[in-house]
């Protein structure tokens, strides 16, 4: 369930709950300058002949006779030069030459994502009892998703925390959060955190430090999307192996992080971005990839995630006996995890 991101409930009773837009005096909303093109100015319409509806036209026999030269000469093969000379298709004008000159402006635009408060107990409790409602209904596991605050915007400075008590920071409001739903929830309790958050100890900027959080929840979720990160993360020879380390090492470090204390369960990327890295290797094996990364780390479960819900490119869970997807010599596995081991990756956390 969707925590801190709510549209409706940031807008109810005029943005009471909502994150607060200090400049603007309204809720906040992050901003982005995007660059888009400009439509060409449309042509003026031709010149009206000035002839009333149904009113005859004048020298309609000369204008039939021009008609007549004009069709003969589209119909005549090569064209003709103003010398008289014939010239051929391929010496024809270009007609790219014609096309307008494209222009583009740039424009500010809004995310379409709307916050409440993290520092606000009613949030907290609205949300707590929504979690209570689902286990009544059969639910075995609450997951809270945006558990974090908001992090896109070029007016991120205009943010406003109206809830927030004096000495509270973004990592203890989701603590306290966090503390409560544990002792209100009966029921097993995870987190989804950015893949960031479950690589290093960094959570000043969304409030997800996993390492106090587990304190509180029995599962974490990092979300290591390869097309997330920056594309050069992880992307030694050979490259095809990059969503396997991310997954193998992230995995680890996670659970170091938490000190074992929690289970970590990351969302594999079953979705394809037009970034860099999947343009060169998002194929069929891409997906199994993350998944044999999984299996070789501390294997404790994962999760797909396509917010589409396409899964075409989704495969049975490998076994231990099975091929590598990016290696078709049986001989040559046992070197793969030894390579893996022999790099210079600092498995403890920063």
């Amino acid at each position: 369930m969707v925590v801190f991101k709510d549209k409706r409930l940031a807008s109810f009773s005029g943005g009471k709950y909502a994150v607060w837009d200090k400049k603007l005096n309204k809720p906040w909303v992050g901003t982005k300058t995007v660059k888009v093109e400009v439509e060409p100015e449309k042509e003026a319409e031709p010149v009206s002949d000035g002839l009333l509806p149904g009113e005859p036209e004048l020298n309609t026999e000369n204008k039939n006779v021009e008609d007549s030269n004009s069709v003969e000469v589209k119909n005549s093969g090569p064209e003709q030069d103003t010398d008289g000379e014939a010239k051929s298709k391929d010496e024809a004008p270009d007609k790219e030459e014609n096309k307008p000159e494209i222009t583009y402006k740039y424009e500010t635009q809004l995310y379409d994502e709307n916050w409440v408060d993290p520092f606000s107990e009613e949030v907290w409790k609205y949300n707590v009892e929504i979690g209570k409602e689902l286990i009544k209904l059969g639910f075995d596991e609450i997951q809270f998703d945006y558990i974090r605050f908001p992090t896109d915007g070029e007016n991120l400075a205009d943010a406003f925390y109206r809830w927030q008590d004096e000495g509270m920071d973004k990592e203890s409001a989701l603590m306290s959060f966090l503390s409560y739903a544990r002792q209100e929830i009966k029921a097993p309790i995870s987190i989804d955190v950015y893949g960031a958050n479950g690589w290093h100890r960094s959570g000043s900027r969304t409030g997800q430090e996993v390492e106090v959080l587990s304190d509180y929840v029995d599962v974490i979720c990092p979300m290591y999307y390869p097309n997330h990160f920056s594309q050069n993360f992880m992307a030694y020879p050979p490259e095809i192996q990059r969503p396997y380390r991310i997954y193998y090492f992230g995995s680890y470090r996670n659970a170091v992080i938490c000190r074992n204390k929690v289970v970590i369960r990351p969302y594999a990327q079953a979705f394809y971005l037009p970034v860099s890295y999947d343009k060169k290797y998002y194929d069929e094996d891409y997906v199994q990839r993350q998944i044999f990364g999984i299996r070789d780390s501390i294997n404790q479960g994962y999760t797909y995630w396509n917010n589409s819900g396409r899964y075409e490119d989704l495969r049975k869970d490998p076994l231990d006996t099975d091929e590598y997807p990016w290696d078709n010599k049986p001989e040559e596995r046992s070197t793969q995890k030894i390579n893996l081991f022999n790099c210079k990756v600092d498995l403890t956390a920063d």
